[in-house]
């Protein structure tokens, strides 16, 4: 059974899941104590997605759910396990030393790191709205992107590698309800062809946005349709 993170999940971005290249746990770790992550424990987040929750925390929750979703025991059928295992564990660079399910991993632990960026004076990827509290965040998809390689400089990975990890963090709400709502109708066969054609980090963005939604109850109905219909769908997974 997958167990997923909720809301009152701590902040500790450990690794459990026993499958992640065993210099990930200490790349994350540098990688979280740079300044322009640290800055994001102050950001709170309050609007349908986020319930007055730090961006830390939630980059933190996300990671842990991704690590839970890469063990893949939401997929009933043996033969379409083994064939996601097999996909996430091949490396994206023959030069480099990490896996597709790694770089997702590493994705996920600053795809939020624009938010809060300056745009331009005195205004920046994250605003408070209205006079609740609640808050929008436009944009910050790019600014993220813009940001890996510096975030990523000092940790031995290949460039491919980088620019891997920044296109999952600049496309990483591809699927979002917007876009399911107006996009896709609950058959997986026709589904699975729109998911495939819409970014080729189909497969890494699909759990992504799982790992990020989780427990939102406007993403609900999206997520339970991913998991336990579309993702163990024949149909997903290309031969």
């Amino acid at each position: 059974m997958t167990t997923l993170v909720h809301q009152e999940s701590p902040q500790d971005f450990q690794v459990f899941n026993k499958t992640i290249h065993p210099d990930l746990a200490g790349v994350v770790e540098d990688i979280v104590r740079l300044p322009a992550m640290q800055r994001l424990s102050g950001l709170i987040e309050k609007n349908a997605y986020h319930n007055s929750e730090e961006v830390l925390e939630h980059m933190a929750k996300v990671f842990a759910n991704c690590q839970e979703l890469l063990k893949l025991d939401f997929i009933t059928s043996s033969k379409l396990k083994n064939r996601y295992a097999t996909y996430f564990k091949e490396s994206v660079d023959a030069k480099g030393k990490y896996s597709h399910g790694d770089l997702l991993l590493l994705a996920s632990v600053i795809h939020d790191v624009g938010k809060g960026v300056e745009k331009e004076e005195g205004i920046t990827y994250f605003q408070v709205v209205d006079g609740d509290g609640n808050t929008e965040a436009f944009g910050h998809e790019d600014a993220g992107a813009a940001l890996v390689p510096s975030l990523l400089e000092s940790t031995g990975l290949a460039q491919s590698e980088v620019e891997f990890v920044g296109n999952i963090v600049k496309a990483h709400n591809t699927f979002s309800e917007e876009f399911c709502s107006a996009s896709l109708k609950k058959d997986p066969q026709q589904d699975a062809e729109v998911i495939r054609e819409t970014n080729p980090l189909y497969m890494e963005l699909l759990l992504h946005i799982l790992a990020d939604n989780w427990g939102v109850l406007v993403y609900k109905e999206w997520s339970d349709y991913f998991m336990n219909k579309l993702l163990n769908s024949v149909f997903f997974m290309k031969d």
